[in-house]
């Protein structure tokens, strides 16, 4: 989607992919959790760098408090965090979402027995729920 954030976010793309972690959001936790697990590359849903006001929720700051986005102490915790450890960050965002058969919305649909995909935009597909039978 237009203006969405995609692909190498930080780290060195030349290097060596010893052990990957996906995960839907990069915060510090997790991020010490999967280079606790020998992951040098994560792959993540949500952005590394926190840039709209009242979106992080590590910074536990109101929107009058933020200056910049170098000034969110989170932010800065993250990128030292992956630059100290060699770690190499990409995004897979409305890509993931919209991935046909294995993107976010096709599998949440099969997960939740929408029925087959009947109409509606990508943003917002309808489905038609399969008719239940009726018992004798």
């Amino acid at each position: 989607m237009a203006g969405d954030e995609l692909g190498l976010l930080a780290g060195d793309p030349g290097r060596r992919s010893q052990r990957r972690g996906h995960l839907l959001v990069a915060d510090l936790d997790v991020l010490q959790q999967a280079t606790g697990l020998g992951a040098n590359v994560v792959i993540s849903h949500e952005p590394l760098i926190f840039q709209v006001c009242g979106r992080d929720p590590e910074a536990g700051l109101k929107w009058y408090d933020e200056r910049h986005v170098s000034a969110k102490v989170p932010n800065q915790l993250r990128l030292k965090y992956v630059f100290d450890h060699g770690l190499i960050c990409y995004r897979y965002h409305s890509n993931w979402d919209w991935a046909p058969r294995y993107g976010q919305v096709d599998m949440l649909a099969r997960v939740l027995a929408l029925g087959e995909r009947t109409g509606g935009v990508r943003e917002a597909p309808v489905y038609t729920l399969p008719r239940p039978r009726c018992r004798s």
